[in-house]
């Protein structure tokens, strides 16, 4: 994954805090919170998605077909469209964040 690190930027500060899954939450320099990003890319005619944010750094759709391809990270999907896709990512980040950890329980 290193090789595509350079072409990838900060997805933002440390808050803290993390999701009810355990994914830290992270702040932009906007001052938007957020734990993950969803982002969409197709593979032989089926679309997939997966979450940009890696290890505090945001990749791009191109990058993450690769890093999917090469066996570094998972993928939900096939869906058979991209309206599929991006419907299932929208429920899926209605659920993130609701509820929001204390750093020491993560601490354990």
């Amino acid at each position: 994954m290193a090789k595509y690190n350079k072409n990838a930027k900060s997805a933002g500060k440390p808050t803290g805090q993390y999701t009810e899954v355990g994914k830290p939450i992270l702040e932009d320099e906007a001052g938007r919170r957020r734990s993950e990003y969803v982002k969409t890319f197709t593979v032989d005619g089926k679309w997939y998605n997966t979450p940009s944010i890696i290890s505090g750094m945001e990749y791009e759709e191109d990058q993450l077909r690769d890093l999917y391809m090469e066996g570094a990270i998972s993928a939900h999907g096939p869906f058979k469209t991209s309206k599929e896709a991006v419907n299932s990512s929208s429920r899926r980040s209605k659920l993130l964040g609701k509820t929001l950890l204390a750093t020491k329980f993560q601490q354990r």
